[in-house]
C-alpha cells in the first residue's frame, strides 16, 4: 500500500541515520570498502530523496498552481510541468538509474571482498554474493542472498521495459516479503515498485551488508579491501 510523502521523507531520513551511525562506528579506514560501501550507497539515498522532492514538488504545484508558475516552465523547457507524462518518466529514470547503480556498487564491494578470500575464482553474481554470505558466516544464508539478488531482479526488470525476463529458470516466478512489503516477479510480466518499497529494501540489504562487514571471518581479512578491481589490478 503507497505511503503518504511524509512517511516516505521518514523512510529516506531513517535509513540515512542508519548509514551515517555505521560509518561513525566502523572499524575499518574510509578508504577500504567494508567502510566505503555504505558511503557510497548513502550518497544515492541522498540523491533519490532530493528527486522524490521535485516529484512530491511537482504535485503540491498541482494542487497550488500559484507555487509555479506553468507559463514559465513552458517557455523554458517547451512543455507544461503538469503533464501526466514527465512525472511519470521522471520516476522510472530515477528508479532504473537508483536501482542500477545501487546494484553496481553492492556487486563491486562482493567482487572486491572475494578476491582477498580462497574461493576468489567464483563467477555469477547470484554465485558470488551467496559465497560472501558463506564465507562471513551470517545467519539465514538463502533468505539473505535472495533479499540482496531482489535488486537485481528488479534492475533486470527495468532494463526490460519492467518485464520480469528471468535468464535461469530458479527466478521465474519469485516473492519475498519484508515487513509489510511484498516484492514479487512473474515472468513475462511487468513489475513495479513504490519509493517507500524501494527505500525499505535497500534498508534491509544495509542491515545485512552491515552484518557481513562485522563478522569475525571478515574482520580477520588483516589486508585493506579495495575500493575497486582496477585497484587490485594496479598493485
Amino acid at each position: 500500500m503507497p505511503k503518504t510523502s511524509q512517511e516516505i521523507f521518514t523512510l529516506f531520513q531513517n535509513l540515512h541515520t542508519k548509514i551515517q551511525k555505521i560509518k561513525q562506528n566502523s572499524q575499518y579506514p574510509e578508504d577500504d570498502n567494508r567502510n566505503h560501501i555504505f558511503g557510497v550507497l548513502d550518497s544515492q539515498i541522498v540523491f533519490l530523496t532530493m528527486i522524490f522532492h521535485i516529484l512530491d514538488s511537482q504535485h503540491m504545484a498541482q494542487k497550488e498552481p500559484k507555487q509555479m508558475d506553468p507559463m514559465l516552465f513552458h517557455a523554458v523547457v517547451g512543455m507544461s510541468a503538469y503533464e501526466p507524462w514527465v512525472e511519470t518518466e521522471l520516476q522510472v529514470i530515477s528508479k532504473m538509474s537508483f536501482i542500477t547503480m545501487c546494484n553496481f556498487m553492492i556487486e563491486n564491494f562482493f567482487k572486491t571482498l572475494l578476491s582477498k578470500s580462497t574461493t576468489n575464482n567464483t563467477t555469477g553474481y547470484y554465485n558470488i554474493l551467496k559465497e560472501i554470505c558463506n564465507l562471513s558466516q551470517i545467519s539465514d544464508v538463502e533468505q539473505k542472498s535472495n533479499v540482496i539478488y531482489t535488486l537485481a531482479l528488479y534492475r533486470n526488470a527495468m532494463h526490460n521495459n519492467g518485464i520480469h525476463l528471468p535468464t535461469h529458470s530458479t527466478w521465474n516466478d519469485f516473492s519475498i516479503t519484508l515487513g509489510n512489503s511484498s516484492f514479487v516477479f512473474s515472468k513475462g510480466r511487468k513489475t513495479g515498485i513504490f519509493f517507500s518499497d524501494l527505500v525499505i529494501l535497500l534498508d534491509n540489504i544495509v542491515d545485512i551488508l552491515d552484518e557481513i562487514v562485522n563478522a569475525q571471518e571478515i574482520k580477520n581479512i588483516s589486508e585493506k579491501i579495495p575500493l575497486t578491481l582496477e585497484n587490485i589490478q594496479e598493485q
